[in-house]
């Protein structure tokens, strides 16, 4: 991801993950503490593509008993 941030993988993926559920990067910024401009540009990064795919691939996933 970015060098230098002061967010974690797993904070990128939690705002992910919230933002699978609710589908607003302004809700996610105030669960997760993220601002709404760093949600922002993470939002057309190519890595929160990939991991929302990964997010909606294991949703539909019907080995973990989900639809």
């Amino acid at each position: 991801m970015s060098r230098g941030s002061k967010y974690t993988d797993a904070d990128r993926r939690k705002a992910v993950q919230e933002y699978s559920l609710c589908g607003s990067l302004a809700e996610v910024g105030e669960s997760c503490g993220i601002p709404r401009k760093t949600l922002g540009d993470w939002f057309g990064s190519k890595w929160w593509n990939q991991l929302t795919e990964g997010e909606y691939t294991e949703a539909k996933d019907p080995e973990n008993g989900s639809e």
